[in-house]
């Protein structure tokens, strides 16, 4: 009987919070995608610093926008 309840609390609570979960899983794409093409080009290619994560950073900040739009969080 509890069991059945929890799922159905659990279900209800996905369906409800579904952009929450879009939001979350952009930014966490992103946020993995920043370190390790900054590690990359930092540690492997041996570019500057500065420029390598202005250039990320600045990159994703704008592709993390049209993601948005994909998933259909930002109108």
């Amino acid at each position: 009987m509890q069991d059945g309840l929890m799922r159905q609390f659990v279900k209800q609570n996905i369906e409800k919070h579904q952009s929450f979960f879009k939001y979350t899983w952009v930014g966490v794409i992103v946020t993995v995608l920043t370190i390790v093409l900054s590690s990359l080009f930092i540690d492997v290619f041996g570019f500057s610093a500065w420029i390598v994560n202005t250039v990320v950073i600045g990159g994703f900040f704008v592709l993390k926008y049209f993601m948005y739009k994909w998933v259909g969080f930002a109108r």
